[in-house]
């Protein structure tokens, strides 16, 4: 299979090459990625800013990413070859221990990993991911479109969690990126006056 692969912790050190199909784990799907977009994160890690130092030396990356099943580990039992998916991204295993999964903080935890980042990610034409981080997409919505879930979840989590934004609010988008898209297009669904 073809994958984007960061081959050296230095800058600009990755490239197209062919690897085999990975075999998904007892936990984990096998997915045939439909589509996967380039995140800030992606072009940080390529780069080898400051601040990515924990990105794998030799990785695939990519973590917006839809796709289809196509093979199941032994305990994936809730998964059928032909489903359609999404990956959360930012990634902490359950673990009852662990005082952020038992808060719902899970994303605080020193355990999270981003798949794409700190394992391999959808980059390619397949990727391994485990079950407890799959989302079934609505039946309907094209895998183009569900793969800017991760995305939209960011600019939710920005206008909708973190924000008083609602009907008559003024509100000023700075950066076009599709994060800052997204953000003006929240807010404008709950009312806002967008700029």
């Amino acid at each position: 299979m073809k994958a984007f692969r960061r081959f050296a912790r230095e800058e600009r050190a990755a490239r197209l090459v062919e690897l085999p199909v990975p075999e998904p784990a007892e936990n984990q799907v096998l997915l045939r990625v439909s589509h996967c977009g380039i995140c800030g994160s992606d072009l940080h890690a390529w780069l080898n800013h400051k601040g990515y130092e924990s990105v794998l030396p030799e990785v695939t990356f990519g973590h917006e990413l839809s796709g289809t099943v196509e093979k199941v580990g032994d305990k994936a039992k809730a998964w059928s070859v032909g489903d359609h998916a999404i990956m959360i991204a930012l990634q902490t295993p359950h673990d009852p221990n662990d005082r952020y999964c038992r808060d719902s903080l899970p994303q605080l935890s020193s355990r999270r990993r981003v798949q794409g980042l700190h394992l391999d990610g959808g980059m390619a034409e397949y990727v391994c991911i485990d079950q407890e981080f799959l989302i079934p997409v609505p039946e309907g919505l094209p895998l183009k479109l569900a793969a800017l879930t991760e995305p939209l979840s960011v600019a939710e989590h920005c206008i909708g969690n973190r924000s008083a934004i609602g009907e008559g609010s003024n509100v000023v988008v700075s950066g076009p990126g599709i994060i800052g898209l997204l953000c003006a297009i929240s807010a404008r669904s709950r009312g806002a006056n967008v700029l």
